[in-house]
């Protein structure tokens, strides 16, 4: 099993975490989940989720594949913007 990496806001930078967050969001609401919804049928907390959508500061990708699965999709963003991201993650959850 791949240990899933977590990354933090300074380690991102403000563009990167931005477009995190509104992908997010974009995807709960396009699902017309509320956040309370969206953290029920993923496992996380309410915190988790509004974390990830308002840019909290910490990236856990244990709990963003949980809603990228709930969600269906991949994120749009590149892989090589997360540094020593492993390439199991970067193949199953990125569609760059």
């Amino acid at each position: 099993m791949t240990k899933m990496p977590i990354y933090y806001a300074h380690e991102l930078g403000v563009d990167l975490c931005l477009e995190i967050a509104l992908f997010f969001f974009e995807a709960r609401r396009n699902r017309g989940f509320s956040i309370a919804d969206a953290a029920a049928k993923s496992g996380l907390s309410v915190n988790d989720v509004d974390e990830l959508e308002t840019r909290g500061g910490r990236y856990d990708f244990a709990k963003i594949t949980n809603l990228l699965e709930l969600y269906q999709l991949k994120m749009p963003m590149i892989p090589s913007n997360f540094k020593n991201m492993p390439i199991e993650i970067s193949e199953k959850y990125f569609a760059c």
